[in-house]
């Protein structure tokens, strides 16, 4: 149990948080009857582990990408000649980098 969940979370956190995690997992666990984590406790360890490796570095490349496709994407809508898919490419990603951005900086 323990190895699968840590992976999720970056090493300087494991260090820091690991023990504890694992320790009061296993306590639930314990208190409820079952040898391992729920479904539950594992997909929010996956959700919570993705989300402490958003870090600085995460938030200005998708913020510089998002603001670069943006600009991409007007170029292109101005054009004439614009490719259908080439077109659409920029406008359908670059929300998701705003918004992967927005909530790492959050």
């Amino acid at each position: 149990m323990r190895g699968r969940l840590l992976r999720w979370y970056p090493r300087q956190w494991r260090r820091r948080h690991g023990e504890i995690l694992v320790s009061t997992l296993l306590d639930v666990a314990h208190e409820e009857n079952r040898a391992a984590t729920s479904r539950a406790e594992t997909r929010d360890a996956a959700v919570h582990g993705t989300a402490a490796r958003l870090d600085r570095r995460f938030v200005a490349l998708s913020a510089f990408s998002a603001a670069a496709l943006s600009v991409v994407a007007g170029v292109l809508a101005t054009m004439s000649s614009a490719p259908g898919i080439l077109g659409l490419l920029p406008s359908t990603v670059t929300p998701p980098l705003a918004s992967w951005s927005l909530v790492a900086v959050l």
